[in-house]
């Protein structure tokens, strides 16, 4: 403001636009960087999700139930990476794998809560998702600082729930500012559960059509890095590799598919090796129905 005495005064308001290069939502990678606090607000409204798991389908199978319900989710692939995105932006929760390469789970929620962290949320709430849900492991999740845990596979309606135990303004536990999910329904098909799969995502056909090209993509794959630890003799690997497989097709809905690389990954486990060639062969025959009721569904 300028003021003259007898002349008045001049107001400036200077409004920031976008240019056309910048307007709009940022690219999910430049989102993930983006230095910002997030808003807690109304249930559904801008609450910041952080996701941490080494499984894309996975990232994207809880990204689009988040996104699809108002959150903001945002994705790290590792524990390196969620370290770093907690160092520069705080979240309402954190939603971990356990058994990831490099750190697990359980070491990037020690990083987090150790006083020393640089992250700006020590006490964020942590829950982990995860296929080792065993008995006694509640405990052991909260003996080592996460706050909740929900097994894999889980429906839509599971991780909102979860969802609205810990995140502000999200809801109480008689479900208010979420959706009340209907029960899954299923076809009970073993190979590829065409009903249950759509039902994750809450019948959105386009999303889920998306969700089971990046299935096709991702799972050969994760077959090669399983036949490579095969090869190569190597027992934590197979073990590592069959526990994605596992994830992948638990959240795709391929039941039949999913337990037989768990049996992988318990023979990998138990040292069995000499096991392992012919359960692979299995598990590939029954990747391929998978793969053909697939491409039948993305063709039809």
């Amino acid at each position: 403001m300028e003021s003259t005495p007898g002349k008045g005064s001049v107001f400036s308001l200077i409004i920031p636009l976008a240019t056309a290069g910048n307007a709009g939502e940022a690219t999910g990678e430049e989102k993930s960087q983006m230095p910002e606090e997030f808003p807690r607000g109304k249930p559904g409204q801008g609450q910041a999700i952080l996701v941490v798991d080494d499984n894309k389908v996975n990232r994207e199978l809880v990204r689009l139930i988040l996104a699809k319900n108002g959150f903001r989710p945002y994705m790290a692939t590792g524990g390196a990476e969620a370290l770093e995105l907690l160092s520069k932006n705080r979240y309402s929760l954190v939603l971990m794998d356990i058994q990831m390469p490099g750190m697990d789970g359980y070491e990037v929620t020690s990083a987090i809560r150790d006083p020393s962290s640089p992250v700006l949320d020590r006490d964020v709430p942590i829950a982990a998702l995860t296929a080792h849900a065993m008995t006694g492991f509640a405990e052991e999740c909260v003996r080592r600082g996460m706050n909740d845990y929900l097994p894999k596979p889980f429906s839509s309606g599971e991780l909102l729930e979860l969802v609205r135990r810990w995140v502000p303004d999200s809801g109480d536990s008689a479900g208010a500012g979420l959706p009340v999910m209907p029960a899954i329904s299923s076809d009970g098909n073993p190979v590829f559960d065409r009903e249950a799969f759509f039902a994750k995502l809450m019948g959105d056909r386009k999303e889920g059509l998306m969700l089971l090209e990046l299935f096709l993509e991702a799972m050969p794959e994760d077959i090669e890095t399983l036949r490579r630890a095969i090869e190569a003799r190597d027992a934590p690997s197979c073990a590592r590799a069959a526990h994605t497989i596992k994830g992948t097709a638990s959240n795709g809905c391929a039941k039949e598919l999913a337990a037989i690389a768990m049996t992988d990954q318990i023979a990998a486990e138990s040292g069995r090796m000499a096991d392992i060639p012919e359960l692979f062969v299995r598990l590939q025959f029954h990747f391929s129905l998978v793969e053909e009721a697939v491409r039948k569904e993305l063709e039809s």
